[in-house]
């Protein structure tokens, strides 16, 4: 298994500043964030950005593992759906643009309260197969990752959702931060979701006795990362694990990017040699 960094944790650094920085901590691949707030946002690369973005990934030997979107995947308007497509096809096309004409996937949360699942969960599945289908035509695949206090939740919405959905080019973004905040156990986490898995992503979660929660960076809170290793090896997963950065750890007052990326590297990296001889 290889470790990515994912620019989500990095809002306001240049790719051309960020990328050797992250080489040098060890990081093998760059998820991109394309939010609109974003540097690397579609609608801020023009041709020769795009040129120079491509280049540094090979200049700095970085795998382009996957590109970061928040779609609105529950849009019940035409005209929402067809924003919501539209960005999604602008999001593949800029990873055709990067990487030789074959985009790596895309992964996004899909909102949505849990209380609404017996209501939304068909307009999802609508929603889905339409962006299902722009993958399949980019030749690439969209990674939906279940999101604590979202639609969907829980790893048996997950598996419902992708067995009656049943379209090739709509995988699972295995992040199991979201889990440990539902209080659901790694095994049958890793047991229900890895067969579906085309992405996995990693940071900590620490939950408060009163019910609320905080994000961490993987290594800061109790989670056995040797143990996520583990399952994951053991589940068949030989692929990237990419580093993400909370929105709750990037509004801390001591936050620096470079600090935190570093710190992230330096936990996942020894849990991984560590699982090796567990």
């Amino acid at each position: 298994m290889k470790i990515a960094y994912g620019t989500y944790g990095m809002p306001t650094e240049s790719p051309a500043t960020a990328f050797p920085k992250i080489k040098a901590m060890g990081y093998d691949g760059i998820e991109l964030c394309v939010w609109s707030q974003w540097p690397t946002a579609p609608e801020k690369l023009d041709a020769r950005d795009r040129r120079h973005l491509k280049a540094l990934f090979r200049e700095n030997d970085l795998e382009f593992v996957a590109l970061l979107m928040h779609l609105n995947a529950l849009y019940q308007e035409s005209e929402s759906g067809r924003e919501v497509c539209s960005s999604l096809e602008e999001a593949f096309r800029l990873g055709e643009d990067l990487s030789d004409g074959h985009s790596p996937l895309v992964t996004t949360v899909l909102g949505g309260k849990p209380h609404n699942w017996e209501r939304e969960r068909s307009i999802l599945l609508g929603n889905l197969s339409a962006l299902g289908d722009i993958a399949a035509k980019h030749g690439s695949l969209l990674a939906i990752e279940p999101h604590t206090g979202s639609l969907v939740n829980h790893p048996e919405r997950a598996v419902w959702l992708l067995e009656q959905l049943n379209h090739p080019n709509v995988r699972l973004n295995f992040d199991m931060s979201h889990f440990i905040v539902e209080g659901i156990p790694l095994d049958l986490c890793a047991r229900m979701l890895l067969p579906y898995t085309s992405y996995v992503h990693i940071k900590d979660a620490r939950v408060q006795a009163d019910g609320s929660f905080e994000f961490l960076l993987p290594g800061e809170g109790d989670f056995d990362l040797v143990a996520w290793y583990t399952a994951l090896r053991d589940g068949g997963w030989d692929g990237f694990v990419t580093a993400e950065v909370s929105g709750h750890v990037r509004r801390r007052a001591d936050y620096e990017p470079y600090a935190a990326a570093r710190a992230c590297y330096e936990a996942l990296r020894g849990a991984l040699d560590a699982s090796h001889v567990a």
